[in-house]
């Protein structure tokens, strides 16, 4: 799928993933995470529910970490996208619009909604999400704000970290 833009649209997860999962599983098992929270989208659910069994963790869907919702570009060609609306999304990713899709800041407050609620639980959680939801909870996490101009963390990365819970 590399050149097609696929926010939110279902595709499937590239050949070799169960191996990629197998690490993952490892990952987990020591990370401390006490449940795998996932992006319903096919990708990430199958992922999870994959390391939910090897792990024997709980897994929850949760809706605020699907990917951007691209609207009419969605499985379109990233080079047959206009150049202009690329340049515009580019000076100002957070409230440029996607036509019929999302905005920035629209991915940025639903994250920050689920963010919220996981340092109310003060639980371990994995979060089994996309390259948009994970800008968002990298900056959180490390007590920042969200940057969505920042580069995407490569496909299928693994990133553990321990944000801080105090004060709540």
């Amino acid at each position: 799928m590399d050149g097609r833009c696929y926010g939110r649209s279902d595709v499937p997860l590239a050949n070799g993933w169960e191996c990629f999962a197998d690490g993952l599983s490892v990952l987990i098992r020591g990370s401390g995470a006490k449940i795998i929270h996932v992006s319903p989208l096919l990708r990430c659910r199958l992922l999870g529910e994959y390391v939910a069994q090897k792990t024997g963790l709980p897994l929850e869907e949760d809706a605020r970490l699907q990917e951007m919702n691209f609207g009419l570009w969605e499985g379109e060609e990233w080079s047959s996208v206009s150049r202009s609306l690329l340049r515009e999304w580019a000076k100002n990713p957070e409230a440029f619009v996607p036509p019929e899709g999302e905005s920035g800041k629209a991915l940025i407050e639903r994250v920050q909604s689920y963010w919220l609620d996981i340092r109310k639980a003060a639980t371990g959680v994995c979060a089994i999400t996309h390259g948009g939801p994970l800008k968002v909870l990298t900056a959180l996490i490390c007590g920042n704000s969200p940057d969505l101009s920042v580069p995407l963390m490569p496909k299928g990365s693994v990133r553990i970290m321990h944000g801080n819970t105090e004060g709540l």
